[in-house]
């Protein structure tokens, strides 16, 4: 049962999943806390990239970070007591070649795979996420068969196949009303098959399937998992996108980190406890954060 008031879902009877209009982000107090964090303390930060890093364009491989974005991610990763973790859809070739070379921890393909952070900060080989759970994925064929079938229909959009997802793409459809029926109607198409072991998701101009039981939430649970919890002392997680919701939903459960902020791009209905309103927000934030003592 899915009832709406207002700004507020809920969804019943076996929980109560409740996402709101959240106030705007009060960055005084994040960089307060950001500040305060003891000596021996860490400082966790989960990041989206598209859309949160660097701004939604229309060729998603013309989406390269800026000189800025690495200097500012740099000085980050640079403090001691900084874990930087970028959380993303891409795949992990593509984010390897734009931002392997800053010291940060990596998902890639919402957490199929992971390169963690060993517990002094330096980075370690890629995990395979997939592989290590022995998940199945012989739906994958199909649902790029039903993706590209779409994509016939709908003059401007393309299928995108990475390891172990699947996405079909309409940002650069010719017919925005129509790709947004065809939309609809794969969703709808592909919701009906997800027993053979995937989810589907809508997401930015996009409609996209994972394997079952991988999410951004579940790999930000193994790194919070994978770290000292006691010494993690200030979590800042900021996405922008539906993608991004688990995680909110996962740090939103960590009730014994209290300097904690999740963050939703845009000012929309979410799981997240604070918004702030355009993409630029977020990197002025981290750059605020990074050249603070």
């Amino acid at each position: 049962l899915f009832l709406k008031f207002g700004e507020v879902d809920y969804f019943l009877p076996f929980c109560i999943y409740i996402t709101i209009m959240p106030p705007k982000l009060d960055q005084d107090i994040v960089l307060h806390d950001y500040q305060s964090v003891s000596s021996r303390g860490l400082r966790l930060f989960f990041l989206d990239y598209d859309g949160t890093l660097s701004p939604i364009v229309q060729d998603p491989l013309a989406a390269t970070p800026s000189s800025e974005l690495k200097k500012i991610l740099n000085t980050l990763c640079a403090e001691s007591r900084n874990r930087v973790y970028i959380v993303s859809g891409r795949n992990r070739d593509l984010m390897e070649k734009w931002l392997g070379d800053i010291k940060a921890g990596f998902s890639a393909e919402h957490g199929s795979f992971y390169r963690p952070l060993s517990a002094d900060g330096a980075s370690l080989p890629w995990n395979d996420i997939i592989t290590e759970l022995k998940l199945n994925l012989s739906w994958k064929k199909d649902v790029i068969s039903i993706m590209e079938e779409m994509a016939k229909n709908c003059p401007g959009s393309h299928v995108e196949e990475k390891t172990y997802t699947a996405v079909w793409h309409y940002r650069n459809a010719k017919d925005q009303k129509q790709a947004e029926a065809c939309a609809t109607q794969l969703h709808d198409l592909l919701k009906k098959k997800e027993d053979m072991g995937y989810q589907v998701l809508n997401g930015n101009k996009i409609v996209e399937t994972r394997p079952d039981g991988i999410n951004k939430g579940s790999i930000v649970k193994k790194i919070l998992d994978d770290t000292s919890r006691e010494n993690i002392e200030f979590v800042l997680c900021v996405g922008d996108d539906t993608t991004d919701e688990d995680m909110f939903s996962q740090i939103n459960l960590e009730k014994d980190i209290h300097k904690r902020f999740t963050v939703r791009v845009g000012r929309v209905s979410t799981a997240a406890e604070t918004h702030v309103e355009l993409q630029e927000d977020v990197v002025h934030l981290l750059e605020s954060l990074g050249n603070s003592k």
